[in-house]
């Protein structure tokens, strides 16, 4: 009986979670992170819990939970700027050079965000992301490169 019921919860796990036995599949796992987001925009209390699944999600070899965790990132920082303050290691994680495309242009619109609340300073973040050595300059991706002239018409 209780292999039974083990197999039926193993199932519905795999139903949820398709892929390796015990691992989330990498897309369950970017919607978690957008989930516990929200979670946290409502109930205030969950904040350490997202800042460690945040802190741990980062270093994801995969691509979509890294793209994840910058946009659960970028929705906090709309959220309430002052506390995704907070979010700043996660950040500067998605602003890396192993990065996806999409995760550093969602870092980028949080750090645009908190600037514009005034949450962080705009020099002190511009000095942040320009020594970034793929974000000197004007990046060649279309997207992070969009994100980074809208962060620096913010500063005028």
């Amino acid at each position: 009986k209780d292999t039974a019921s083990a197999d039926a919860r193993m199932t519905k796990t795999k139903t949820f979670f398709p892929g390796a036995p015990g691992v989330a599949d990498p897309r369950s796992h970017a919607l978690a992170l957008r989930l516990l987001a929200e979670l946290w925009k409502h109930h205030r209390g969950s904040f350490p819990r997202l800042k460690a699944a945040l802190e741990h999600a980062v270093s994801s070899p995969s691509p979509e939970v890294r793209i994840g965790a910058a946009a659960a990132c970028a929705f906090c920082a709309e959220a309430d700027p002052y506390a995704a303050t907070e979010l700043a290691g996660p950040l500067r994680e998605c602003l890396s050079p192993s990065a996806p495309p999409a995760a550093a242009s969602l870092a980028l619109e949080a750090v645009a965000s908190l600037c514009e609340a005034d949450a962080l300073d705009f020099y002190a973040a511009l000095k942040v992301v320009v020594t970034r050595p793929h974000l000197s300059t004007l990046p060649a991706n279309p997207l992070v490169a969009s994100r980074w002239v809208a962060l620096l018409g913010g500063g005028w």
